[in-house]
């Protein structure tokens, strides 16, 4: 079932955008309304609920959409964001937030499906890559999109998730063939997912929760290449 959160002031946009929503969308959803944004993070710190799909008005009272939506991704970088705005203005500033689609309210009627379609799509991706593992005679299930680091200690892999850390005995040069594109070795005992990259230099990778994984010089060059092959992706 898919989880969709609506930030949203205005009750007659929130009203209009529910109607779309039930008309376009064939699976079961369970949908969350927020009117400003700080409640919505508030709601995401004390709250188990990860969001398929955010829809953010973009002028929001206490802080804008954008700011949310920075604040959001660090913890759930796999959220589907879609930007709403009856104001044209915002059409540019919005590529400096990761976000999966903007929609001008005037135009919410022609362009909520693409969007919808889109935000689907993404989700469908992330969510075949499953990586297993077993610990203790116990099986885990890890959404691979989820996983922030892995880090090789003595005999064992911490596999650290956005919502937990598991184990592993198998090594991780066993485990890279098993994960998607954006993991990459970036020092002995390192394998970082950069879909949670938040900034990096030549000697260090900054991920979204604030942890400083180093790169060591053996392995600086691969991690550039990986990195401009994830740039050019379209």
């Amino acid at each position: 079932m898919l989880t969709i959160a609506i930030l949203e002031d205005n009750p007659v946009h929130t009203k209009r955008l529910k109607s779309l929503l039930s008309s376009f969308l064939k699976q079961d959803y369970s949908l969350f309304e927020f009117q400003d944004s700080d409640s919505f993070l508030t709601f995401l710190k004390k709250k188990d609920t990860i969001f398929d799909i955010a829809f953010m008005d973009i002028e929001l009272k206490g802080s804008t959409g954008m700011e949310a939506a920075d604040q959001a991704s660090l913890h759930y970088p796999g959220m589907q964001i879609i930007f709403i705005s009856q104001y044209l203005k915002y059409v540019s500033p919005v590529y400096d937030t990761r976000h999966t689609y903007f929609i001008y309210k005037p135009e919410l009627d022609t362009y909520l499906k693409p969007a919808l379609d889109k935000a689907l799509r993404a989700i469908d991706r992330g969510n075949k890559y499953v990586l297993d593992i077993s610990w203790n005679r116990e099986i885990f299930h890890i959404f691979q999109r989820d996983i922030l680091y892995m880090e090789r200690t003595l005999r064992t892999t911490n596999i650290y998730t956005t919502t937990g850390c598991y184990h592993t005995s198998k090594k991780l040069t066993e485990l890279l063939p098993l994960l998607s594109d954006s993991f990459v070795i970036c020092q002995r005992s390192f394998v970082v997912n950069l879909e949670h990259l938040s900034s990096y230099t030549d000697s260090h990778l900054i991920l979204s929760n604030g942890r400083d994984i180093p790169v060591s010089r053996s392995h600086l060059s691969a991690v550039k290449e990986k990195l401009n092959e994830l740039m050019l992706d379209p």
